[in-house]
Parts: structure tokens; sequence; C-alpha cells
């Protein structure tokens, strides 16, 4: 299955080298059970991809990114994916997550403009902002520990579901998908 990576007009703008396909239809887009809402932070003049899945809110943070990656992006955010979960980085929620599984769900990326999400979008950006945190303690790039961060980035998030707002743990809901994959 494809992964669709609805990116923000900064990285299109800065990744020229980015194939662009056509945004799918709105049809297409409802069943988004593999798409992330991508963009990037400058950080010691490194770009660091903030990718968020739009259905679990689950984050994934990949650190300098340059455009030569963009060939291996897929094997650098499932191997980011796979930190996360298998080297216990995180404190709190499910451990472990089946490699082959995570490999049949996240696909052959392909790059559209945004989607104009506005709730992951709203969602991306606050990760981006905690983030920013960081720059404020003058912390060196070199001590962060970037899946650590995308682990507890993905703890625990209000959003929208319905007319609600409810807590989710986007951590275990990403388990639990890519657990359930190809069931």
């Amino acid at each position: 299955m494809e992964t669709k990576l609805y990116c923000s007009h900064k990285l299109l703008n800065t990744y020229k080298s980015i194939k662009i396909e056509p945004l799918p239809s709105a049809e297409e887009q409802a069943y988004h059970m593999n798409s992330w809402n991508v963009n990037y932070l400058v950080y010691e003049r490194k770009k660091i991809w903030f990718f968020v899945h739009s259905i679990t809110r689950y984050t994934v943070l990949i650190p300098d990114v340059k455009a030569s990656d963009l060939p291996v992006l897929r094997d650098r955010l499932l191997l980011h994916l796979d930190k996360q979960f298998n080297t216990g980085v995180a404190s709190h929620g499910p451990k472990g997550i089946n490699l082959e599984k995570a490999e049949s769900l996240i696909g052959p990326l392909k790059f559209h403009p945004t989607n104009n999400d506005k709730s992951c979008i709203s969602y991306l950006n606050q990760r981006m902002e905690s983030f920013r945190y960081y720059h404020h303690m003058d912390m060196p790039y070199g001590e962060i520990d970037f899946d650590k961060v995308g682990a507890n980035f993905s703890f625990i998030c209000g959003m929208k579901r319905g007319n609600r707002s409810v807590n989710i743990y986007p951590s275990e809901e990403m388990h639990e998908l890519i657990k359930r994959w190809d069931e």
C-alpha cells in the first residue's frame, strides 16, 4: 500500500527535487489509513522532519534530512518508527511492533501538496512548537534523543472525534493499527 505524505508548502519549496503527485480525490483522502502530514523545523542548521499520522496522531521525528536522503526516506521513517517502539526509548506506552507489518503498512512514499487537514496540521504545529523547548534550553543538537522525543510526543493528545473532544493515546492507536494490519 502506498503511503501518502501531505507536505507543507515550506517543505515542498525547500526540497525542490520532490516529485509531487496530484492531490487525491476527497473520497480517496477519506480513506487515509496510511497518510501522514509532514513539515520540518531547522535546528542548528539541520532540518528535522516531523511526520504526524493522520488518524492516530502518532509522531515520528527524522533528524538531519537532506535532499540526498529522499530516495531512502521510507527506510528512515521505518527505522525511527521501529526505534520508538522497539528500543524502549519511551517510558510509557506499548513496546514492540511487527516490523514486517509496519513495512506493509508504510509502502512506497507518495508526496502530495497539503490536504489542509486543519486538525492534523494544528497538531503537527503544536509538536514543532513543543520541540522549540530544546532551543530555548540551549540544548546542543547532538544531545537530543529524537526517537525519545517522538515517542513522548505520541503519549497522549486531545482531538475531536465526531463532535466531541477526547483524549487519545497515539502510541497505542498506532501500535494497534500496525498489529491489525493485513489481518
